[in-house]
């Protein structure tokens, strides 16, 4: 049972490491036409780093808009601080020209279905090596034993 137990938690434990998301960098006409739901981090020349809610118009932790120049970032959006906790941000007028870098995460289907394929056959493959040998030394202690007592 232990043996399920970790061989769960170390498939877990890949997912998590190699994971199943990738980071994409995006320009500010990628943010204005962005249709992906999930977490934009934006970093500012001053290397703030401000985490935002896409879609932007959800009534969320992270809401912004954009006009021609600025991402305006509203109530409860989050600031990511030096000790990497989110700390509550009340707006901001963030001018495009402070802008450093702008990515988002995104999922991956197919990383992920190859990584969780890749641990069951490897798996699998060192369930059947482990079982043949321990088949393999019954059957040689049996001959053994028949051998001795003839």
């Amino acid at each position: 049972m232990k043996d399920i137990i970790s061989s769960i938690l170390i498939i877990s434990l890949l997912i998590q490491i190699v994971g199943c998301y990738s980071s994409r960098e995006l320009t500010i006409g990628d943010l204005k036409n962005i249709n992906d739901k999930g977490v934009i981090k934006i970093v500012a020349n001053d290397s703030t780093e401000y985490l935002l809610q896409n879609p932007p118009e959800s009534f969320n932790r992270y809401r912004w808009k954009m006009d021609g120049n600025n991402i305006y970032i509203y109530s409860n959006a989050g600031k990511l601080g030096n000790n990497k906790q989110i700390e509550p941000l009340d707006s901001l007028k963030l001018p495009f020209y402070s802008v450093e870098n702008i990515s988002t995460d995104k999922f991956d289907t197919g990383k992920t279905i190859l990584l969780v394929l890749g641990v069951v056959v490897v798996l699998s493959l060192a369930f059947i090596v482990a079982f043949s040998i321990a088949i393999n030394n019954t059957m040689k202690d049996c001959s053994e034993s028949v051998g001795a007592n003839h």
